[in-house]
C-alpha cells in the first residue's frame, strides 16, 4: 500500500509539472497565422495617402484612371477615362481599403503555370496605387476566385517571390468582378462604370421660395408665401397638389440618382445643348439650382444633367419613373377633374378606322351594337369595357403652347334617344409634343389636355373586337338542321343551288340535281364542324370572286350565309369570307371549299352499315 501511495504522489508532481510548463509556451495561434503571409506592397501604405488609381487589362481591355483631387478639407475622386465623371467615394474607399488589409499565402511558384489562376499578363487584371508625387504604392495583378469570396493575386514588386497567392480579401467584387466558376475560359473585364457615382450630388439649400418649371406643354412658376405653396403664372384652372411640388424640390436637392452616366460629349447629341425640360429652384438666400432634361418616350429613354459650371460635368441617363419625379407632368402638380360618367346609355366612337355606337335601355342592362351592323354575334364583355371606358378619363396634362388642333377622333356620349347636339363631345387629336399621350378637348372647354394613350386606346377599340370571330359561334352540329350550298359563277357572280344537307330522323341526307341519284344518307359531322370553325381575323378589301356560298339553317333563327373566297387568293393563307356585304379574311378549312355531292355519295357507300344488335346472342367476350 506504502507503494501505490508514493507512485499516486509522484503521479500527481509530474501532471502538475506538465501543466505549469505547456501554460508557460508563447500562444502559436491558427494555422493561417502560422504560415508566411505576404502583404501586395513592398512596404506598408496609408488609404489617404493614394491619389491615383490605374485599371487595366486583361489582354487589351481598355483602361481607366480613378483620381483624388482636394480643395480644402473636401477630396473627391474622379473616374479620368474614358470620359471624366464623378466616382462614387464610397466604392473607391471599399477598393483602398481591402487592398491595404489583404495578406496572401504563396501557393505556386511556376511561371508556366500562371496563366491558369488568370494571373499571366494577357489575362490578369493590373492594379496600381500612386501617391501624390507618382511613386508606386501598390502594383499587382488579379486573378480569378479563390475559396468562397477571396482571390489569386501577383503581388509585383522587386523583391518578392514570384506566383499566385491566395487573398480571403474579396478584391473581385471591389473591383466589380464577380467570382468566377470551373470551366471560365474568357476573364471577365473591370469597367469603369462600376465606380460612376450614380446619385445627383447633394445641394444644401436655405428654403426654396420660388419653382419654376417647363416642359414641351407648358411654363409654369410656384412662390411660396407663408407655410403654402401658390402657383403664380401659367397654371391651369385646378387646384394645385404641392405635395407633387415639394417631391420635386426634394429630387432636386440630390434625391435623383441615375441608372448610368454617359458621356458628356454626348451632350448636344441628346438634344441637351437645347432641351424640352428645365427646372430651377430658388432659395431664401438667392441660391439657385437648375436642372435640364430630354425624353424619347418611344424609345424609352431619358437623360438630365444639373445646368451648373461643374468639376465634373455628368450626363444622367434616368429610368422615366426618375425622370417624371424630377419633372413631373401636370396631372402630378394639379388636380384634374375625372369626365365622371358612370350612367351613360349611349356612347358613339367616330374615327378613320370605323365609327362605333353602342346603347343600351338603362345603367344596370347589357349594351348593344348599333355601328357597325356586321353578322358577327356581339362580345359583351368587350361592349362592356367599352361602355366603361369613360368612367377613368382624366388628364394627365395640359397645353399651353402653339398648335393646330386636329381631331382624329370624336366621342359622344350621353342618353340613349338623346338628340345628337345635346350629347356630350370630346375631340381627342394628334399626338401630344414630347409623345406623351394625346391631345384633347374635353366636354364643354376649347382648353386643350393631354389624355393617356392607353386610356385613348380604350375609347376608340377595332370595331372587330368587339365582336366574336365565329359567325356560328356556340353553334353545335345538333343545332344545324339544314346546309344549302350554292355555287358561284366567277364570270359574273349569278348563284345557282348546288346541293343540300338536311337533317332526317335518321341523319343526314344529301339532295342535288344530279338525274338517276336519289337522296342518301351520309356521314358530315366532320365537315359541319369545319364550317362552324371558321373564324374571322380581320376586315377585308377583298371583292372577289367567290366560289361558293353556305347557308346554314336553325331551329328559331336566321340563317348564317357565308361567301367563300379561294384558299389564299385574299393574301397569305387566309380566306376571303363574306358575310352579308362586308368581306373579312378568316380561317377557313380547305375541307370547306372541297367539298361536292359526288365525294359526299362516296363516302355514304364507303361508310360500313351500322350493326344490328338486337336479337343477337352472341357472347363477345369469347
Amino acid at each position: 500500500m506504502k507503494h501505490i501511495g508514493f507512485l499516486a504522489v509522484l503521479f500527481v508532481a509530474l501532471l502538475t509539472a506538465v501543466i505549469v510548463k505547456e501554460a508557460s509556451r508563447p500562444e502559436a495561434g491558427s494555422l493561417s497565422h502560422q504560415l508566411p503571409q505576404q502583404r501586395l506592397s513592398a512596404k506598408p501604405f496609408k488609404v489617404e495617402d493614394v491619389v491615383r488609381v490605374v485599371v487595366s487589362g486583361p489582354a487589351d481591355a481598355e483602361p481607366f484612371t480613378l483620381v483624388r483631387t482636394s480643395a480644402g478639407d473636401v477630396a473627391t475622386w474622379t473616374v479620368v477615362e474614358p470620359f471624366a465623371a464623378p466616382a462614387a467615394a464610397g466604392v473607391i474607399d471599399r477598393l483602398l481599403t481591402a487592398v491595404s488589409e489583404a495578406r496572401g499565402e504563396l501557393r505556386l511558384e511556376d511561371a508556366a503555370a500562371l496563366a491558369k489562376f488568370d494571373l499571366s499578363d494577357r489575362r490578369a487584371t493590373r492594379v496600381t496605387f500612386e501617391d501624390e508625387a507618382g511613386g508606386v504604392l501598390v502594383e499587382f495583378a488579379l486573378g480569378k476566385s479563390s475559396g468562397q469570396r477571396g482571390a489569386f493575386v501577383r503581388p509585383l514588386f522587386e523583391g518578392v517571390r514570384d506566383g499566385a497567392y491566395a487573398v480571403t480579401e474579396d478584391l473581385r467584387g471591389v473591383l466589380g468582378l464577380t467570382k468566377t466558376r470551373p470551366g471560365d475560359m474568357v476573364p471577365q473585364v473591370p469597367r469603369a462604370a462600376h465606380f460612376h457615382d450614380l446619385a445627383m450630388p447633394p445641394f444644401a439649400m436655405q428654403g426654396a421660395l420660388r419653382v419654376e418649371l417647363t416642359t414641351p406643354h407648358w411654363t409654369v412658376a410656384f412662390e411660396k408665401r407663408a407655410a403654402d405653396w401658390l402657383p403664380v403664372e401659367g397654371a391651369p384652372d385646378a387646384p394645385l397638389q404641392s405635395q407633387g411640388l415639394k417631391q420635386l424640390i426634394g429630387q432636386l436637392g440630390g434625391a435623383t440618382s441615375g441608372t448610368e452616366l454617359v458621356d458628356p460629349a454626348t451632350a448636344s447629341a441628346l438634344g441637351l445643348d437645347a432641351p424640352s425640360y428645365r427646372v430651377t429652384v430658388v432659395g431664401a438666400d438667392g441660391t439657385r439650382r437648375v436642372a435640364v432634361g430630354v425624353a424619347d418616350r418611344d424609345a424609352d429613354t431619358y437623360y438630365m444633367r444639373l445646368d451648373v459650371e461643374e468639376q465634373t460635368p455628368a450626363v444622367y441617363a434616368l429610368t422615366r419613373y426618375a425622370f417624371e419625379r424630377l419633372f413631373p407632368r401636370g396631372g402630378s402638380l394639379f388636380e384634374f377633374t375625372p369626365l365622371g360618367a358612370d350612367d351613360l346609355t349611349r356612347l358613339e366612337v367616330q374615327r378613320v378606322g370605323g365609327d362605333v355606337a353602342i346603347t343600351r335601355p338603362g345603367p344596370n342592362d347589357d349594351w348593344t351594337i348599333e355601328t357597325p351592323s356586321w353578322l358577327l354575334p356581339p362580345d359583351s364583355t368587350q361592349l362592356r369595357g367599352l361602355g366603361a371606358s369613360l368612367r377613368g378619363v382624366r388628364a394627365i396634362d395640359w397645353y399651353a403652347g402653339p398648335v393646330t388642333f386636329v381631331a382624329e377622333t370624336t366621342v359622344s356620349y350621353g342618353e340613349k334617344g338623346t338628340e345628337a347636339d345635346a350629347l356630350n363631345v370630346m375631340q381627342i387629336g394628334q399626338d401630344a409634343p414630347g409623345g406623351n399621350g394625346k391631345l384633347a378637348r374635353l366636354p364643354g372647354s376649347d382648353a386643350i389636355v393631354v389624355l393617356a394613350t392607353s386610356a385613348v386606346d380604350r375609347l376608340q377599340p377595332d370595331p372587330l373586337t368587339l365582336f366574336r370571330g365565329q359567325p356560328l359561334d356556340g353553334v353545335t352540329a345538333n343545332d344545324i338542321t339544314s346546309v344549302l350550298v350554292r355555287k358561284i359563277a366567277v364570270e359574273d357572280g349569278a348563284k345557282s343551288e348546288w346541293f343540300q344537307l338536311s337533317k332526317s330522323d335518321d341523319g343526314w341526307v344529301l339532295t342535288d340535281d344530279t338525274a338517276g341519284h336519289p337522296g342518301a344518307q351520309i356521314p358530315i359531322e366532320l365537315w359541319l364542324s369545319s364550317v362552324i370553325d371558321i373564324e374571322v381575323s380581320a376586315r377585308s378589301d377583298y371583292v372577289g370572286p367567290f366560289s361558293m356560298e353556305i347557308e346554314v339553317h336553325r331551329e328559331g333563327a336566321e340563317p348564317v350565309v357565308v361567301g367563300i373566297g379561294a384558299i389564299g387568293e385574299a393574301g397569305g393563307e387566309s380566306t376571303a369570307l363574306r358575310l352579308g356585304d362586308v368581306t373579312f379574311l378568316a380561317s377557313v378549312a380547305e375541307a370547306v371549299a372541297d367539298v361536292d355531292p359526288e365525294s359526299l355519295r362516296k363516302k355514304a357507300e364507303a361508310a360500313p352499315p351500322e350493326a344490328d344488335d338486337e336479337g343477337d346472342d352472341t357472347d363477345d367476350t369469347k
